[in-house]
């Protein structure tokens, strides 16, 4: 037998989609965060791929495409979904750049119970790591703003990723961010998600990449790249 045709291909991935859907709203009642969960698995699968060449996984580049991109998932929930009240602190450089900043992103980001910080960090100690110094991390990026060095992660010599933060964020999110916001009840969830991916990640490459180091990358790209302009990139906001 051939392969199904793209419309026969279509149709099934559509009826699919719609029991996913069903079943994660049947279980949203007694688990919130059941989309944000499975959104989670998925994401951790395509990082995978995302990160796979004919050596295998690349380790590495699987931690800075979940860290990227769940630290841009950050500012973007704030814009599809606000708090009351809620505000962006802006600021432009001599040649024109625009940078964002403020509590809005920092909590889905750095300060809430689940924000992606806090689930790699439980996750590093559960795992019997101690967590990189997060708040050296925010001086540097904060310190890089404007500079040739922003969204340039500092990792150790043999452990970089295959590309820079904004690269991932440029060839991924457009594809990845509508899997996400279908899976998820609110754009609240996804940096819930890909927290969720990363401690996922971190258990299953703990023999192959340290906790600890890990965490780093995921943090390194993650906050710069909650900071960019997404015009920057091509990214309606």
């Amino acid at each position: 037998m051939g392969a199904p045709e793209p419309e026969d291909a279509a149709r099934r991935q559509a009826v699919v989609e719609d029991a996913i859907a069903r079943e994660i709203a049947a279980r949203r009642a007694e688990d919130p965060l059941v989309g944000a969960r499975v959104a989670a698995q998925e994401l951790l699968q395509s990082a995978i791929q995302a990160a796979t060449t004919d050596r295998g996984a690349h380790a590495e580049s699987l931690f800075a495409i979940l860290g990227a991109l769940g630290g841009f998932a950050c500012q973007m929930a704030v814009r599809r979904a606000p708090a009351a009240g809620a505000t962006f602190a802006v600021a432009e450089t001599a040649d024109g750049r625009r940078f964002f900043f403020g509590d809005a992103i920092n909590a889905p980001l750095l300060e809430d119970r689940l924000s992606l910080w806090s689930l790699g960090a439980g996750q590093a100690q559960a795992l019997g790591a101690t967590p990189p110094d997060m708040i050296e991390i925010v001086r540097h990026v904060s310190a890089s703003v404007g500079t040739p060095g922003f969204g340039i992660p500092r990792i150790p010599e043999g452990h970089g990723p295959a590309m820079l933060p904004m690269d991932y964020v440029r060839t991924l999110w457009p594809s990845w961010a509508p899997h996400v916001a279908a899976r998820c009840g609110s754009p609240r969830e996804w940096p819930i998600a890909f927290g969720l991916a990363v401690q996922q990640g971190m258990a299953m490459a703990k023999d192959v990449l340290a906790p600890a180091l890990a965490l780093s990358i995921v943090m390194e790209c993650a906050i710069p790249m909650a900071k960019l302009d997404p015009g920057e990139i091509g990214i309606a906001a």
